[in-house]
């Protein structure tokens, strides 16, 4: 069993793209936050897996989902991402994992995403996605995850949140105010708001608290 732990007084990170070496995208954030996400996804994957394939929607660079990868041997993974510029990094990350599907290109927002399989996952999951993307890519991704999961599979997405409208802390309220400046589209969502996009086939489990101002919310696939 993976137990949580966690200084939780580190102020949220300012945004960081991550930069290129030989031809892999470092992202600064992994090193970071890839031991408690990963202790999460452990925690929160169905008991009784039936697919056994997980979906990364925005896989960015690829190293989380070659983390997984490794950890996870008997699951398959699909990962994709919106910026195609970023494929080939996901798959040098990924290359030698035979559990690791060939990364596709998905735009969140699509009302259909090509190549997925409808009722074909245990888990969709997804990294800094919310904040640093439009509302419309919130409201895709769990419209999304509710056509790709079967019933009983989880919808999994880190990152930070509002709670009632509101951030959870000072900094998360400077970091928010900060990505706004950067392009008014972003922006920390509310948890609430999430919830209604996700209704009425996803429904929230579980909110738990991450590192660095951070959660891990789950979302259960329910029967329509």
């Amino acid at each position: 069993k993976f137990i949580l732990t966690y200084d939780m007084a580190f102020a949220a990170p300012a945004f960081d793209a991550g930069t290129y070496v030989s031809g892999l995208r470092v992202s600064p954030a992994f090193a970071r936050n890839c031991a408690p996400i990963l202790a999460a996804l452990l925690q929160n994957l169905p008991s009784q897996p039936t697919t056994r394939c997980i979906l990364e929607v925005a896989s960015g660079p690829g190293e989380h989902c070659a983390h997984w990868a490794k950890e996870l041997p008997a699951y398959t993974f699909q990962p994709t991402e919106y910026d195609t510029n970023a494929l080939p990094s996901i798959s040098a990350y990924c290359k030698d994992l035979p559990n690791v599907q060939k990364p596709l290109p998905l735009d969140a927002v699509a009302p259909v995403w090509e190549g997925i399989d409808p009722d074909g996952f245990d888990a969709v999951v997804a990294v800094n996605l919310c904040h640093i993307s439009p509302v419309g890519a919130s409201r895709g991704l769990m419209e999304g995850a509710a056509r790709s999961l079967r019933v009983g599979g989880v919808l999994c997405i880190y990152g930070p949140f509002l709670i009632d409208g509101k951030p959870t802390t000072e900094s998360n309220a400077n970091f928010d105010a900060s990505l706004r400046a950067r392009d008014p589209s972003w922006g920390i969502r509310d948890v609430a708001e999430l919830d209604g996009f996700g209704a009425p086939l996803l429904r929230r489990k579980a909110l738990e608290p991450m590192p660095a101002n951070n959660f891990f919310g789950v979302w259960e696939r329910v029967q329509p």
